[in-house]
């Protein structure tokens, strides 16, 4: 027995020598303009497959250690009150982190753009400092503050980034620097750092209106539990990517452009309940024209109003909801893969957008919409791009189509896309922003990080024309306005893809993008 015993031992030996050896992470985190250490940073690492996930606390010199992690590439998150992760994409994410397997230690560097601070002042109507007057702090408008005896009002600790601002009651309600509709209005950049002065609001008098109505179901009978949602029409919700529909795949961001003009999000109005009568009423409603979303689980419906005097017979009618259907299939008849999904974006005229996914083996199928016209936006998660995409016998590619419960289903076809890549000079950790020429309402761009000698690559492109540029310190909200968007590709190069064709480009350093 003793042979075999030696023999066991010999081969637990030689298994646990030829075991792989997990490595350390040893990271900084740091202020991307002092380049001194932040304490505090809250610091999370998921691998891909989401089997290992490491959450640290870094120290006073701002750094943080993981002592056994596993092998395999890690997205990082990074958080701290008043500072933006410098390398996030829409969804907060930094470019992934590579631990080998052989015990080797990985010292990753993360930036934070420091918050800024923001001053200003508030003239009444007649013109003079006003006092005690509230300030919002778009684009939430969640963070308030009041002015001093002469009128002026400091927000501090504020993220970098694309802000606005709001002052006065429901009276005199004014945007930064003074206006009444917040399609008017003025927004700004916040530098990251930075101590910002001269916003001065010089407020209006709103002229405001009462409104009361019912609500009914299709059948014509009062609906007693729901909540009426009064919004303007320009609002949008900014819980969705900046651009509107988003995702990330292999470090690489995609995002839909809807082509939004405002760069000022309005503030929202408080809910009206419906109460057990089925009425519901708004006592100060600024005049104008808005839209009231109404949410009754399960539908969701969006009806314009124009408000131009006291309104009592607001009666809405609800419709009887419907769901939507559709497959996704490669342009030449094969099965896509299992990753091959494709999001897709139901957005009516009035109203906010309805989401699904299909593809990889899964059908679409979009629950609780109302009869109305819709534009489709589909965004292909895979190395693919949308060739064709049908409701029924139509064509939906950025054209207004109407859904109803017999409109059909959406078909939508793919094809493996074209291949950019290329170098930034001096572009370690520059965001790579990519935009089709055309700027068009449908069209995807894309977004990645550069590495550590500034090499980037961006697949699953449609053919055509391109704008390629690289960034630094990209505030994803700046992105809901397309004129932003046309200011940055001023100084971007031009490159060409033909049908899943591939280019190669040189970019020139990094513009700041606040």
């Amino acid at each position: 027995m003793k042979p075999a015993i030696l023999l066991l031992i010999g081969a637990l030996a030689l298994s646990a020598q030829d075991a792989p050896k997990n490595s350390a992470i040893e990271g900084i985190v740091v202020n991307s303009i002092s380049g001194a250490g932040i304490e505090g940073a809250k610091v999370e690492l998921s691998n891909r497959n989401h089997k290992h996930n490491y959450n640290e606390v870094t120290d006073a010199k701002g750094i943080f250690v993981v002592e056994n992690a596993a092998p395999g590439d890690y997205i990082p998150v990074i958080h701290k009150n008043g500072f933006v992760f410098s390398s996030a994409n829409f969804g907060g994410f930094g470019t992934p982190i590579h631990v080998p397997v052989g015990g080797d230690t990985v010292r990753p560097r993360f930036e934070l753009q420091p918050p800024g601070t923001l001053r200003g002042r508030v003239l009444g109507l007649d013109g003079n400092p006003a006092a005690n007057v509230e300030v919002a702090l778009g684009p939430y408008y969640s963070a308030t503050t009041k002015t001093t005896a002469d009128g002026r009002f400091v927000f501090e600790n504020v993220e970098p980034g694309a802000h606005s601002l709001l002052a006065g009651d429901e009276q005199s309600r004014t945007y930064y620097p003074a206006a009444v509709d917040p399609a008017l209005a003025e927004g700004f950049q916040l530098a990251p750092g930075a101590d910002q002065g001269g916003y001065e609001i010089r407020l209006q008098a709103v002229i405001v209106h009462r409104g009361h109505g019912a609500l009914l179901d299709a059948a014509g009978n009062r609906v007693t539990k729901a909540q009426i949602i009064l919004r303007d029409p320009t609002a949008r919700d900014l819980g969705l990517s900046a651009s509107g529909l988003g995702s990330m795949s292999d470090g690489v961001t995609s995002f839909v452009l809807l082509n939004r003009q405002t760069g000022v999000p309005p503030a929202p109005v408080k809910p009206a309940v419906v109460k057990s009568d089925g009425t519901f009423e708004f006592p100060r409603v600024r005049e104008g024209d808005w839209f009231l979303r109404v949410d009754a689980d399960p539908l969701h419906q969006s009806v314009p109003i124009s408000v131009r005097k006291d309104v009592d017979d607001i009666n809405i009618r609800l419709d009887s909801p419907f769901d939507v259907r559709g497959r996704v299939a490669t342009s030449d008849g094969t099965p896509p893969s299992s990753r091959a999904m494709v999001f897709v974006e139901l957005e009516p005229l009035n109203g906010f957008p309805s989401i699904g996914i299909g593809g990889g083996g899964m059908p679409l199928q979009i629950k609780n919409l109302t009869p109305a016209r819709y534009h489709i936006y589909a965004m292909p998660l895979e190395n693919y791009y949308v060739s064709s995409l049908m409701v029924g016998d139509t064509d939906a590619m950025g054209q207004l189509v109407s859904l109803s419960p017999a409109s059909g289903e959406i078909r939508i076809v793919i094809k493996p896309g074209g291949v950019i890549a290329g170098k930034v000079e001096n572009g370690e950790g520059a965001t790579i922003l990519l935009l089709p020429q055309s700027l068009a309402a449908g069209e995807i761009g894309k977004l990645q990080t550069a590495g550590a000698d500034g090499a980037f690559r961006l697949a699953g492109l449609a053919p055509g024309d391109y704008y390629a540029i690289a960034v630094t310190n990209l505030d994803a909200r700046s992105m809901l306005n397309i004129e932003r968007l046309r200011e940055f590709v001023r100084d971007a190069a031009s490159v060409h893809i033909d049908e899943g064709g591939s280019a190669t480009v040189q970019l020139k350093p990094p513009i700041e993008a606040y």
